[in-house]
């Protein structure tokens, strides 16, 4: 064998050993991991919230077992029995300037959890100026404001004082019923009802569908970025809402997967999120959707009720049977909350 011969075997043996290498260090990457009832200590699978607080811990909302919290690997439940949370349904989660967890139930109100000191402090209707027990959405503005969506009695605005009820009276407002509250950089506020978008700025408001050929159907999830208001309808598709001018995607004209769109979260990168209650997730980037579900993906649940994004650009799903997952497309970066 001469000495070229041996040069291209030498070479094809090196390059054999990268590939494998290579094809080694693809398979130990992981995208997709679920806690639930069947593989974990999380005390539920059916999870409907996610917060993340400062220290990058989560917060959950749970169906049926009420707050979790998971922290350093753990799970640890507030729930009727074991703490003064009032209701075991959270929907909705919020963190205020002052690391307050506030909650959203479906039956008991809301809950202030101040963590530092392990208290609880509830309001319903029999000691504030809540008007409806059920709570669908919080959130909290940059004055420590409270916006909050309710079942039954419209939006409400607590300034930790006082209990402002926005509804068809006194606003434009024409349901009792507010799915989705968002308050972007600007500090408006936009407010999703059963029959379409509305936003506040403190003194005027503004009904979208007035103008343009925005569905007047229930908006369940918003999201604002540099220049779009982005519109997750139920049953109808996303939306998105640039210059006034208006655009929605579907299942019919777009790659997007479902059109019951329950949640939306932006990455560190800018991209938006879309959280589908039917076939997975989606990204959106560049004037595409990929999607992400069960059949295509290591994502272990296709119904999704929120997501969260942390610094590593991890997503946080609440999910409807499969507990927490969480995903990255790029490959998981888990520190403290490690695998237990």
């Amino acid at each position: 064998m001469n000495k070229t011969s041996r040069q291209i075997i030498l070479n094809l043996v090196i390059l054999f050993l990268l590939l494998q290498i290579d094809i080694q260090l693809n398979a130990q990457i992981i995208t997709s991991i679920s806690f639930n009832t069947s593989n974990s200590k999380i005390p539920s699978s059916y999870l409907e919230a996610v917060l993340i607080d400062s220290s990058g811990n989560i917060w959950l909302g749970s169906n049926n077992k009420g707050l979790i919290l998971y922290k350093n690997g753990e799970f640890i439940s507030f729930d009727t029995e074991n703490s003064k949370i009032p209701h075991n349904n959270v929907f909705s989660l919020a963190l205020d300037s002052s690391q307050n967890i506030w909650l959203g139930t479906f039956g008991g109100g809301i809950a202030k959890f101040a963590v530092s000191e392990n208290s609880w402090t509830v309001y319903d209707t029999s000691n504030s100026g809540i008007r409806h027990n059920w709570i669908y959405s919080i959130v909290i503005d940059r004055k420590d404001n409270k916006w909050i969506g309710t079942w039954g009695s419209g939006l409400i605005k607590f300034d930790n004082e006082t209990w402002t009820n926005f509804n068809h009276k006194n606003s434009m407002i024409s349901t009792y019923k507010v799915p989705s509250v968002f308050v972007d950089d600007k500090q408006t506020k936009w407010i999703g009802t059963l029959k379409g978008l509305l936003s506040y700025d403190d003194d005027n408001w503004y009904y979208y569908n007035n103008e343009m050929d925005i569905p007047e159907v229930s908006v369940y999830s918003i999201l604002t970025d540099d220049k779009n208001v982005w519109i997750g309808f139920k049953r109808a598709g996303l939306g998105k809402l640039e210059n006034n001018r208006f655009k929605i995607f579907t299942t019919h004209n777009s790659d997007l997967p479902s059109n019951n769109i329950y949640s939306l979260a932006k990455d560190k990168y800018g991209v938006v999120w879309i959280g589908t209650f039917g076939n997975g997730i989606a990204k959106y980037f560049d004037g595409e959707f990929t999607v992400y579900n069960k059949s295509n993906s290591n994502l272990q649940d296709n119904l999704i009720f929120d997501i969260k994004v942390d610094e590593h650009n991890n997503k946080y799903l609440a999910s409807y049977s499969q507990g927490l997952i969480i995903f990255n497309e790029n490959g998981l970066f888990l520190d403290h909350n490690s695998c237990k």
